[in-house]
C-alpha cells in the first residue's frame, strides 16, 4: 500500500478508497472538483495499483491503514469513500470502534461473507506488480 496525502492535516480528513484498475491519485484528482472546503485527503493506491507493493489481502491492506491512521493521531474521519475494491477496507475502517466516522459512501458494493472465490481471485491478479 502506498498513502498519498493531500492538503493541511489540521483539516478534517477524507479518505479515498479506489477501485480496481485505479490509483488513489487518479482518485483524488477525479473526485477533487466535488470536494468543496478544506480536507486533509488520505487517497491509497492498494497493492497492485499506482505506487504500492503487491496484494496480499484485504486484511493486510486493513491493517496498513489502520497502523498509519492511529500512528498519525487520525481517529475522526469526516468521509470515507471506497468504490468496488475499496468497499472492503472501508468497510472494515467503518466497522472499527477505534475511529469515528461522520459519514461512509460506498459505491458497487460488494460485502459478501466468506467470499473466498472473490479474495483469491483478487490475490491472484495483483499477486506481483508489473
Amino acid at each position: 500500500m502506498y498513502i498519498h496525502k493531500f492538503g493541511n492535516p489540521e483539516h478534517p480528513k477524507v479518505i479515498l478508497l479506489a477501485p480496481m484498475m485505479i490509483s488513489g491519485e487518479n482518485l483524488y484528482h477525479l473526485m477533487k472538483p466535488y470536494l468543496k472546503g478544506d480536507y486533509c485527503i488520505i487517497a491509497l493506491d492498494q497493492g497492485g495499483h499506482g505506487k504500492a507493493g503487491q496484494y496480499l489481502s484485504v486484511d493486510d491492506e486493513y491493517r496498513q491503514l489502520k497502523d498509519y491512521l492511529v500512528e498519525k493521531g487520525y481517529f475522526d474521519i469526516k468521509l470515507v469513500y471506497g468504490a468496488s475494491l475499496g468497499v472492503a477496507i472501508g468497510w472494515r475502517l467503518f466497522n472499527d470502534q477505534r475511529f469515528k466516522i461522520e459519514y461512509a459512501w460506498f459505491d458497487g458494493v460488494a460485502l459478501k461473507k466468506n467470499a473466498w472465490l472473490l479474495e483469491n481471485v483478487t490475490r491472484l491478479l495483483f499477486r506481483q506488480k508489473k
